[in-house]
């Protein structure tokens, strides 16, 4: 008798568990967080149909990945597991995003053309023949922009784990001091006379000695580093020297805090959410621009301004780093157009528009889509090039 009544207790808390939530969730889902931030469409309720064998056979997991998208306080219960994972183990479960040290977020997710941390361990390096292909590419696509009267500066983004290396866990070890990105750069500058960029120096100093240049919960850099980035290239296309002064003499204000795209990949946007925003003060303010086209997918836009620069138009192809320049080319640039290189085709941009300067902006982890973009903008409008690849590119990954 009293191992069943111990079995109906156990069966009573059991149902209470699984049906408890449920009935909770009826009259506080109004004030309970059920916003969906895993880039995903959450799982519909299936209907079986019992005259389909194949339904019959995949309705349970069906059901399940349902039942796991809608779970009652969700959203809660998901963070409140990460957030025990993080302060007591120091690390969080997940595809995407890497645990640093004192709070740093960094971006692990591995995918065809992208692997950020093999960038950092120095594993990935590219062979002989591959620096001396895109080496190739590079020059033709310089040659042949330049024939049209444009002007070519590729300039690498680096990665987030190599400006603030200190922060990155103790478990990821450095294979190789020397990186993908570093043996490239060094590589374009024996071998060609393009105009390159790889600013990690530059931007390990800035860090140092400035102020902090890249979000501490977000893959990308901040409107600091961007606007760092930003006036190294415009005084190149100036003719004029790049120096510390060019960055560091106008004040900084800090506007509020924000969270990052790590972090609500985590859904834990809500609890680290005080990284400072800091922008740039008193920026040829006396220039007034505006952003008057924009595609669906926000993957083309254009800024038209009042700015007397030394050029007219200015093309930049770029990820998603590149958006927090726009501001300030358009600043210095009456007609400035961004185009995103993994969807959009820039080479027949460059063609349509005849900019003055094209400005590829590629962040370190997206060196492999360079192949087929310096391909592109090397044969377009009848330029020699090397012999035509597939270079379809992968769309999914466009936002990161």
């Amino acid at each position: 008798m009293r191992q069943r009544t111990k079995a109906y207790i156990f069966a009573g808390m059991f149902l209470g568990m699984m049906i408890l939530p449920r009935l909770l969730f009826i009259p506080l889902k109004d004030y309970v967080d059920t916003e969906n931030y895993e880039n995903r469409v959450y799982q519909e309720k299936p209907v079986l149909d019992f005259r389909n064998p194949g339904d019959l056979k995949a309705y349970p997991g069906w059901y399940d990945a349902y039942f796991n998208d809608h779970l009652a306080f969700k959203n809660p219960i998901v963070a409140f597991g990460k957030l025990t994972d993080i302060h007591v183990f120091g690390e969080v479960t997940s595809d995407a995003v890497l645990m640093g040290r004192d709070g740093w977020m960094f971006y692990k997710l591995k995918g065809e053309m992208e692997d950020s941390i093999a960038d950092y361990q120095g594993t990935n390096h590219y062979s002989e023949e591959e620096l001396e292909r895109f080496a190739t590419l590079l020059k033709q696509a310089d040659s042949n922009l330049a024939s049209k009267g444009m002007r070519l500066i590729f300039y690498m983004v680096p990665n987030k784990e190599q400006v603030y290396s200190e922060y990155m866990p103790w478990s990821v070890k450095v294979v190789h001091e020397q990186s993908k990105a570093d043996l490239l750069y060094a590589y374009l500058r024996e071998n060609t006379d393009c105009d390159v960029y790889y600013p990690l120096d530059e931007f390990r100093k800035a860090k140092d000695d400035w102020c902090q240049i890249y979000r501490k919960y977000d893959t990308h850099w901040n409107d600091m580093g961007a606007f760092m980035a930003a006036q190294m290239l415009i005084q190149d296309i100036d003719g004029e020297a790049f120096t510390p002064e060019s960055y560091r003499a106008y004040d900084i204000d800090q506007r509020g805090t924000f969270s990052g795209d790590l972090a609500t990949m985590l859904n834990l946007q809500k609890y680290y959410d005080d990284d400072p925003f800091l922008k740039v003060s008193g920026y040829r303010e006396d220039v007034s621009f505006e952003m008057d086209y924009q595609n669906e997918h926000e993957t083309v836009t254009h800024y038209s301004s009042d700015a007397a620069g030394k050029a007219g138009k200015v093309l930049i192809c770029r990820d998603s780093f590149g958006v927090h320049m726009a501001e300030y080319f358009a600043r210095n640039y009456p007609d400035v157009t961004l185009m995103d290189y993994r969807t959009e085709d820039c080479g027949a941009a460059a063609l349509e528009i005849q900019p003055d300067a094209v400005v590829i902006e590629a962040a370190e982890r997206y060196t492999d889509y360079m192949f087929g973009l310096l391909e592109r903008l090397g044969t377009v409008g009848g330029g020699e090039g090397m012999p035509k690849e597939d270079t379809i590119l992968d769309e999914g990954n466009a936002g990161i």
